[in-house]
């Protein structure tokens, strides 16, 4: 007979976004499927869909039908044009059934015609209780070194159609090796993105048997858990994945193939549930219009067309209903980055949202307002890890956003490498070229400050060294830049001097915190938003002790309304749990009471530039989507391209609705 026990080990081993491996050792069966009627009959410990020992049912395999293996491979190669004769030899490798339990990840079909090979299928199942097959007809693509057409290995190529890591999206191709089963199991699985490999799957034999009663209860009494140890090891894989390496998952899509053959076509009744709830919610909403577009293609739209902007949903799986009903606008944000949902404008989508979002502000009802800090406080804590920011912490919180790489930024940002809004002479003018913005926004800062050639400035947050760079050369001033950021030190510092500023601009790595000198001019650009509302006292006092009697500083951030600010500290957000860790917005009215209760500084002068920013992250998100061919070669994935897309999208529709603003505050310190 050909069937046999074969002992052998698989090796999983993942080269990105972040290296992992494992190997574990297992037992598999080498089925000859037209012998399983032979086996069932002369084993006393196996089984042809009958309980044993070990046992083989046919309705584990393939299609969801109780008709024989050969039988339903035949039918489904035949819907792809491929013949399956009747004297095939088709060997199967599968974990058959261990005291009537086994979880096959991937079962592998080998196909013989007159001694050769005709053809390879890859059976794959997902954790889900979905199945996939990749057919991969022919002897494959031969070795260079081939002599003839059936000469093994044999290689294939197929793209990947199947969710079966959450760890990884659906785009790639697999490359498949497989060897000669009937002298030596040795199957290997590669997926590539483009020339990348980013996983390899390899499952080598390492002895095998004849398929006896013996063989199998020696495996029984050597071997009593391994075929119920597949799903713990999974398990446990995922779980250092995601837990010990941070590296995130993806929510299972709907099949996207008709190879994909079996399938839960019924939603989950939570996910039924939860479609209900936030359709309930829509239905509420009363400003602009949103056309919802469901799975099955039908759609519905809520709010009224006469009012706010249009926007245009589609659904992809319903269970990103769920993450709204349970993590609200940070679920809608991780709904898009999993592939959950599209739409033709992200930018409208959010807002209509925003429009029709309730305002949160503080009542004089003590319970409402209670019950306001709890769910926050609880939000926070389920959703928000990052560390808080002093010394040590603000630099964890830098480097996971700024230290992504300077090439990623580089694609995207405008030759001065600025990563703040830009001034424009239009702001709804997005032709407007973006560099010169930039440029225009730093000479305005600095003649709001004052700066001459007399001036000690300190730049605190410094990026690139872009500011510095250019009101170094415009104005002859010297300049001390700090960052926490090391991917801009090292860039900064080359900057200066290849542009020959060394005796003029000095760029450190530290926190503003450890400086002691004073200087007669400040400038921070959007820095003050990753202070966090517990160190803001700390930070204007600081600015006070640093900057020299009669000084000014010039300061841009980012704000939130007053109305919304108590709300938005005691909770979390989206940008905050998954771009800026530890970021924290201020109101104006917080600002304006920090300086006046802490420090002796006095608010001068305040300008808005909010529209500005909407026209620059428009530009960025643009250049983003148009260099994602480059950025992907970073070693960046599809999470990462959806999740910074939705991130530049948030924020140019929060800045053009108005529910935040960018402000040019100029503070002045006393002459005593």
């Amino acid at each position: 007979m050909n069937s046999s026990l074969i002992t052998c080990r698989v090796q999983h081993e993942r080269f990105a976004p972040k290296k992992h491996a494992f190997s574990y050792p297992l037992y598999t069966y080498l089925l000859d499927i037209d012998e399983l009627q032979e086996l069932n009959q002369k084993r006393i410990l196996f089984g042809y869909n009958k309980l044993r020992l070990a046992s083989f049912h046919d309705k584990d395999y393939l299609q969801d039908n109780p008709a024989s293996v050969r039988q339903k491979l035949t039918e489904l190669l035949n819907k792809q044009d491929i013949e399956l004769a009747e004297s095939d030899i088709i060997y199967l490798v599968t974990s058959a059934r261990f005291v009537n339990y086994s979880f096959n990840p991937v079962s592998f079909y080998w196909i013989f015609r007159d001694n050769c090979l005709q053809g390879c299928v890859a059976e794959v199942n997902n954790t889900f209780g979905e199945k996939h097959v990749y057919p991969l007809p022919g002897s494959g693509i031969p070795a260079s070194d081939s002599s003839t057409e059936n000469t093994f290995p044999a290689r294939y190529q197929h793209p990947k159609q199947f969710h079966v890591s959450p760890f990884m999206d659906l785009t790639g191709e697999y490359h498949f090796t497989f060897e000669d089963v009937r002298e030596h199991l040795d199957v290997t699985v590669e997926l590539f993105h483009g020339t990348d490999r980013t996983f390899k799957a390899n499952l080598l034999e390492e002895t095998r048997v004849p398929l006896t009663d013996m063989a199998l209860l020696k495996t029984a009494f050597t071997k009593p858990l391994t075929a119920h140890l597949t799903m713990p090891r999974i398990l446990w894989e995922a779980g250092k994945l995601h837990y010990g390496k941070g590296i995130h998952f993806y929510s299972k899509p709907e099949p996207v193939s008709d190879m994909t053959i079996r399938h839960k076509d019924t939603p989950k009744i939570t996910d039924r549930l939860a479609t209900k709830l936030v359709q309930t919610a829509l239905q509420r909403m009363q400003l602009g219009q949103l056309t919802l577009t469901m799975p099955d293609g039908s759609s519905k739209r809520y709010g009224d067309e006469h009012t706010g902007s249009k926007a245009e949903l589609t659904v992809n799986s319903p269970s990103l209903f769920r993450k709204i009903a349970c993590r609200g606008d940070i679920g809608l944000g991780e709904g898009y980055s999993e592939g959950l949902w599209d739409s033709p404008d992200v930018v409208d989508v959010i807002r209509f949202f925003l429009e029709n979002r309730k305002i949160h502000t503080r009542t004089h009802n003590a319970l409402t307002n209670t019950a306001a800090i709890l769910s926050g406080a609880i939000q926070r804590h389920l959703h928000l890890k990052a560390p808080q920011n002093d010394e040590a912490g603000s630099k964890a919180n830098i480097a996971a956003h700024y230290d992504l790489s300077n090439e990623l930024f580089r694609h995207f940002l405008d030759p001065t490498m600025t990563y703040s809004s830009g001034v424009f002479i239009n702001p709804a003018d997005v032709t407007e070229d973006l560099e010169e913005a930039q440029l225009r926004k730093n000479r305005l800062l600095a003649d709001k400050a004052q700066i001459t050639a007399d001036d000690h400035v300190l730049e605190i947050g410094c990026g690139w060294g872009g500011f510095a760079e250019q009101t170094a050369k415009e104005r002859g001033c010297r300049i001390t830049g700090v960052t926490l950021s090391q991917e801009q030190y090292t860039y900064a510092t080359q900057r200066i001097k290849d542009a020959d500023l060394d005796h003029l601009v000095d760029i450190q790595l530290r926190d503003y915190r450890t400086l002691s000198s004073q200087y007669d001019k400040i400038v921070s650009i959007e820095m003050l938003e990753a202070v966090g509302h517990k160190f803001h006292a700390e930070y204007f006092q600081k600015l006070e002790d640093l900057l020299a009697p009669s000084g000014l500083a010039a300061i841009q951030t980012i704000t939130i309304q007053d109305a919304h600010y108590d709300h938005y500290r005691w909770g979390v957000d989206w940008v905050r749990k998954h771009i800026f860790p530890g970021g924290e917005l201020l109101s104006l009215a917080r600002i304006c009471e920090i300086t006046s209760d802490t420090t002796s500084l006095s608010v001068q002068k305040v300008q808005a530039i909010g529209l500005h920013y909407a026209n620059t992250l428009n530009q960025w998100r643009k250049n983003f989507e148009q260099q994602w061919p480059q950025i992907t070669k970073l070693g960046f994935d599809d999470y990462f391209r959806r999740t910074w897309i939705y991130y530049l999208a948030s924020c140019e529709a929060a800045f053009l609705q108005g529910y935040i603003n960018d402000l040019h505050i100029l503070l002045s310190r006393p002459p005593t």
